[in-house]
């Protein structure tokens, strides 16, 4: 996404970049991964900084890093922003476990039926961001 708009106002490059980064997170925030969101942030950052240096040509870097790094919501860091958007950070999504099926539950089973349902509305519920 930063090569192919390298040269794009950086409102266009945090709206095309947050969807991929949001869908990429709840797609896998079911499994343990606080660590590697931990680590796609660092590159997100540095991928950023590089975007900064590339466009201002590596002049007066701390001016400009003032001008598009500013403190997430709510959070310790700084990302990259026009001031109204940022680009979204893996780390503070919530993570969830998965719920495991119980290994003598059938489907076909009439007996079953009341966890099935009961089970089907906990996820349906565990799943809204």
């Amino acid at each position: 996404m930063f090569k192919k708009y390298n040269s794009s106002p950086l409102s266009l490059l945090i709206l095309k970049l947050n969807p991929l980064l949001r869908g990429w997170a709840n797609y896998y925030r079911f499994v343990n991964s606080k660590v590697i969101f931990g680590k796609i942030d660092e590159f997100i950052w540095r991928k950023s900084l590089n975007w900064m240096k590339r466009v201002h040509q590596r002049r007066k870097t701390l001016k400009y890093y003032k001008q598009y790094f500013k403190p997430f919501p709510n959070y310790k860091s700084v990302v990259l922003s026009d001031g109204k958007q940022f680009v979204y950070r893996l780390s503070t999504l919530p993570l969830k476990e998965f719920i495991k099926i119980k290994s003598e539950a059938n489907s076909y089973d009439k007996s079953f039926d009341d966890y099935f349902i009961k089970r089907y509305f906990i996820l349906k519920n565990f799943t809204k961001v």
